[in-house]
């Protein structure tokens, strides 16, 4: 799924951006899972925003020993102005989605997830791909060598989202008070910037043009 949002990009999945990757999976590693490990979340949540505050708050704004300057501000003066921006939501998202292949049956029934979803006028036999949002099951799409075909629904869906495979039983980490702090303080801080920043956001600078409308087929 993400090395086919990354060939979207030029150089992304090159063997010159492979260290960059992995040392930014190597910090997240040793310091925020490691941290997080110990605050005692619960939920997705409360993982969720915690990573999100330590990236803005701590990550992004690291001085880097070579260039001098953090992540944050070595992406912003790095881009032109006229960098291109991504204008249609749905093309975009379309990038993630995760992708399975099926043969469509004698009744015309393509199966995934437990679930089984009409494949139309597909003739039976065909291999199909089939690409679909883990988090959302209704409807998936299907793609007949490479071109997008249909969206298809399902009059039996058994599983709404993805089944995610069981993690090794280890024993619960203990949970650190100076952990659960760092976490609410960092949360907070991250909070107060956002706040800052919209306060400074001259709305009336932007254009008028209307946010575009999800395209009414996948895009690939």
């Amino acid at each position: 799924m993400l090395r086919s949002a990354l060939s979207a990009f030029p150089g992304s999945c090159k063997a010159y951006c492979k260290g960059k990757v992995e040392a930014a999976k190597k910090t997240i590693l040793h310091e925020f899972q490691a941290e997080a490990a110990r605050a005692g979340f619960v939920t997705l949540e409360e993982l969720n925003s915690a990573f999100s505050a330590w990236v803005e708050m701590e990550y992004n704004t690291r001085i880097h020993s070579q260039t001098g300057r953090g992540p944050d501000a070595q992406f912003i003066e790095g881009l032109p102005k006229d960098h291109r921006r991504v204008t249609d939501v749905g093309w975009f998202e379309a990038l993630f989605l995760q992708r399975a292949t099926r043969t469509v049956t004698k009744y015309g029934i393509v199966k995934l997830e437990s679930n089984e979803y009409r494949a139309g006028h597909i003739p039976q036999g065909s291999v199909v791909e089939v690409r679909y949002d883990p988090f959302d099951l209704r409807v998936v799409n299907l793609y007949l060598k490479g071109k997008f075909v249909q969206k298809a629904t399902t009059d039996k869906l058994t599983n709404q989202v993805a089944q995610v495979p069981q993690e090794r039983a280890t024993s619960e980490p203990e949970v650190s008070a100076a952990s659960v702090r760092y976490y609410e303080q960092l949360r907070k801080s991250h909070a107060d910037e956002q706040k800052k920043n919209l306060a400074t956001i001259a709305f009336s600078h932007l254009t008028g043009t209307a946010a575009p409308a999800a395209p009414q087929e996948a895009p690939f």
